[in-house]
């Protein structure tokens, strides 16, 4: 009788044993926390991506330069996947992602539509810009505004240019969207900036024109 309490002893004895072997290192060790890389790279990648949705930041102050008899817009997603094939052909590239969508803010005064603001990023040569694009029912660029960048003084002053910016007034997706123009003298260093705001103007109205979105309106 002894010998079977005494080896039961022994028996439970080994099994704690088991169990603060492998449990004893849990509770006694540091708990383990996410780490977040918040470099100062990390965070401009996360909040500079030209990727993602671009909000239209001065809905009001834009809507009277653009459309002065505008009343009212209302935003809309577009989905345009089904049209990837167009928008290939007329881009002369492969579409990304963001391209297969398109968020919109249809413009009206009273119940007539009158046109379409646009906001999107770009990466300039220094981080995200954010370019606003205005158009017509017809599929003519109304105006542009740059609303926010990270260039450099003199990249600002050419994308704040009135000429620069008068250029792409009138432009449909059959125009010529070279934006070295004579009127703006550009450096080589202002390039790269110039030719993402071109881009991404020219890559808006060609996304608004792949179907018809007025019928909807």
């Amino acid at each position: 009788m002894k010998s079977r309490l005494l080896l039961g002893v022994c028996l439970s004895a080994l099994l704690l044993g088991g169990v603060l072997v492998v449990a004893l290192p849990r509770l006694t060790a540091s708990p383990h926390l996410d780490t977040v890389d918040a470099s100062a790279d990390s965070l401009a990648k996360k909040y500079n991506s030209p990727s993602g949705l671009c909000p239209w930041r001065n809905p009001a102050t834009d809507l009277k330069a653009f459309f002065p008899t505008a009343t009212t817009s209302k935003e809309e997603f577009l989905t345009l996947s089904r049209h990837t094939g167009e928008i290939e052909k007329q881009l002369h590239r492969k579409v990304t992602g963001e391209e297969t969508g398109l968020q919109i803010h249809r413009v009206y005064q009273g119940s007539t539509p009158i046109g379409v603001v646009v906001a999107r990023r770009v990466k300039g040569e220094y981080g995200a810009i954010e370019i606003v694009v205005a158009s017509d029912t017809q599929n003519r660029v109304v105006g542009i505004k740059i609303q926010r960048h990270r260039e450099p003084e003199k990249t600002a002053a050419l994308l704040k240019n009135p000429d620069f910016l008068k250029f792409f007034e009138g432009k449909t997706v059959q125009s010529e969207w070279n934006c070295h123009c004579e009127q703006v003298e550009i450096s080589p260093k202002s390039i790269k900036s110039i030719d993402a705001v071109q881009g991404g103007v020219h890559t808006v109205m060609v996304l608004l024109s792949v179907q018809d979105i007025w019928k909807k309106a």
